[in-house]
């Protein structure tokens, strides 16, 4: 079974290696998502409100922002600690075969 055109790029790149730390996929990728997706949703709020100054629900939205930037960065340093896991031993055994 063929692997998926965006696993063989990944792996390919040096993606993995940037973000196989978790604080460094916590700033390099939970943050930005976050920031973005709870940006959106402000905005959202805001057109939806007529652009008028009605309370924001800070205080919840802060707590759940937390949690999805903790949850989506552990998924996605899992991912790429597997990637370059996997890529470190396909190299390993790809120069032990070449001796």
């Amino acid at each position: 079974m063929r692997e998926p055109l965006f696993t063989r790029r990944l792996a390919a790149s040096e993606i993995p290696f940037k973000y196989e730390r978790f604080w460094q996929s916590l700033l390099g990728f939970g943050l930005p998502f976050s920031t973005l997706y709870y940006g959106i949703q402000y905005v959202m709020f805001l057109v939806a409100s007529d652009w008028r100054p009605w309370p924001y629900p800070w205080a919840p939205m802060l707590v759940s922002a937390s949690i999805t930037t903790v949850v989506v960065s552990l998924i996605w340093w899992l991912l790429m600690r597997e990637i370059a896991v996997w890529k470190r031993k396909n190299q390993s055994s790809g120069s032990s075969k070449s001796e």
